[in-house]
């Protein structure tokens, strides 16, 4: 079996502007990668990933 290389979490928010608002106060920092509107992520670590996307079924 292979070894765990890594995580990243996903977050599906309604609102993007109070989601990022949100990632900001949690990690004191902005989003590392934002390549297009609705989606930012970060790294909490070097294996480790944290995703902010907007949900568009709402």
């Amino acid at each position: 079996m292979g070894s765990n290389t890594g995580v990243t979490f996903q977050v599906r928010i309604s609102d993007y502007e109070e989601g990022i608002k949100w990632y900001e106060k949690l990690f004191s920092r902005k989003p590392d990668f934002v390549p297009h509107e609705d989606f930012a992520e970060g790294k909490s670590h070097k294996m480790h990933g944290f995703r902010l996307q907007k949900d568009s079924r709402q």
